[in-house]
């Protein structure tokens, strides 16, 4: 399992590895794209 880390605005860039990764193993192991959402909750005074 490969697992990347990142933060939403890279969700894109991981949608193209998804891809990417596919055609490394050219289609014999299956890779799914799975949105992280936020990964950081913000809190603020008050």
């Amino acid at each position: 399992m490969i697992n990347l880390g990142h933060l939403n605005w890279e969700e894109l860039g991981m949608k193209d590895a998804r891809e990417w990764v596919s055609n490394l193993v050219e289609g014999q192991v299956p890779v799914w794209y799975i949105p992280a959402g936020d990964l950081y909750r913000f809190r603020t005074a008050g």
